[in-house]
């Protein structure tokens, strides 16, 4: 069955940041938040008229890697789908550090 809308989520896990240019669409809403040991975990929220869009990467290693960590991966990913503004603590790993960007419409930027 084929999805009739983009979802408003979207979750991405990575067990390398540099493998994240060879997907050159989801490569463009990182930035340069991605990567670099910058965070474990990077929420992009890219406001759009009429619909908003959130895309959330989880860097695997950071977390251990899925087998170890993929509860704590499935508790923040839980909490990222709960609103659009996170600002509850982290649910697990508090040592993994959670990244957040608001990409403006219109190309007006990003705060």
């Amino acid at each position: 069955m084929e999805q009739s809308a983009q979802a408003a989520i979207t979750i991405v896990l990575l067990n390398r940041w540099d493998t994240l240019p060879n997907m050159p669409d989801l490569d463009a809403f990182c930035a340069d938040d991605c990567g670099k040991g910058a965070a474990g975990q990077v929420s992009i929220t890219q406001m759009r008229y009429r619909r908003t869009r959130k895309i959330v990467f989880f860097h695997l290693p950071d977390f251990g890697g899925f087998e170890v960590g993929k509860d704590c991966v499935i508790a923040r990913a839980a909490q990222e789908f709960q609103s659009i503004r996170v600002t509850d603590p982290l649910p697990c790993a508090p040592d993994v550090r959670r990244s957040t960007a608001w990409q403006l419409p219109a190309g007006l930027g990003r705060i």
